[in-house]
């Protein structure tokens, strides 16, 4: 048990209302207002039992004594009753969790964005990145920074063992990203693909948004160079890669853009555009070629080998 004191500092609240535009206008996302406790009998429907977490003192019903921990089976369970309005749709809430209590008693609470999609028009690995480009998107928009994705261990049975990912800004731990376990995924519709993330909105606020950098566009064309790694590609972290590349090959290195995955044989390879330029005159190759050794040397302590 424990007492609800709501505060919503003004900062969160602009990041709130920038996000919803963003969320509604880019992503055509549908908002979904729920109560703050778990609905036990609308979990079970699709194979999620509640979480043991603070509980109301006199509830309406026993199966609404719980206060949810999470948005995202709030979410789900949203999906699972709309899953024949279209072929794809995708819903989310800004609303209030509770992480237990706090040493006076109060309880823990955390503005908290979720964002549930499904689809039987895309494979879940396409359910996936439309979550992931949202949450790109909102780093960009809000903090002008790009999200880092770090594979992590679930948190709840609900998520997918092996398919989850921490989401991080400005090195602060602000969500998750995952798709559901197959036995939740299955429960709400087997031939659909759902992806969800959540965003605890008072660690994103808190994130400063980085110093915006303009570079004047050069009148003299740039050289692209396409490079094949071997990698492990789930090691891989793509911001972490532009960092080293862009540190190691200096300033004539100016974007660095994946263009293609494989595997063949057990070996996963990861095939990278390096775009050089330069403000002064029309680069010739062998100019660059010193950039371009330090930068394959550099990306090798990432794990990235070179392929002839």
């Amino acid at each position: 048990t424990g007492k609800l004191a709501p505060v919503l500092p003004e900062k969160t609240a602009s990041d709130e209302n920038r996000t919803k535009s963003l969320l509604v206008e880019s992503f055509a996302l549908h908002e979904v207002h729920s109560y703050i406790w778990c609905d036990a009998p609308r979990y079970k429907e699709i194979g999620i039992t509640p979480e043991e977490n603070v509980r109301v003192i006199n509830p309406q019903t026993p199966d609404h004594a719980i206060l949810r921990n999470s948005m995202v089976p709030t979410l789900l369970s949203f999906l699972a009753d709309n899953r024949g309005a279209a072929e794809s749709y995708g819903l989310f809430e800004i609303g209030r969790v509770v992480k237990g209590l706090k040493e006076d008693g109060t309880c823990c609470e955390r503005r908290t964005l979720g964002v549930a999609y499904y689809s039987r028009e895309e494979s879940e690995e396409e359910a996936f990145l439309f979550v992931r480009d949202i949450l790109t998107a909102l780093g960009g928009l809000l903090k002008h920074t790009e999200p880092v994705f770090t594979a992590k261990a679930p948190a709840h049975g609900w998520e997918h063992p092996v398919n989850t990912f921490a989401v991080s800004l400005g090195g602060v731990e602000v969500g998750t990203l995952s798709v559901p376990h197959p036995t939740v995924g299955a429960a709400i519709d087997k031939k659909a693909a759902i992806a969800f993330c959540e965003v605890d909105m008072d660690l994103f606020s808190s994130v400063a948004p980085t110093a915006l950098k303009y570079r004047e566009a050069s009148r003299f064309p740039g050289i692209d160079l396409d490079m094949t790694f071997a990698a492990k590609l789930s090691d891989v972290a793509y911001a972490e890669v532009c960092r080293v590349a862009l540190a190691a090959a200096g300033d004539m290195l100016v974007g660095v853009a994946p263009v293609a995955t494989y595997e063949k044989d057990g070996v996963e390879t990861l095939t990278l555009r390096f775009s050089f330029q330069s403000a002064e005159r029309t680069l010739a190759k062998a100019e660059i070629q010193p950039a371009a050794d330090a930068l394959v040397a550099a990306l090798a302590t990432l794990g990235l080998r070179q392929q002839a």
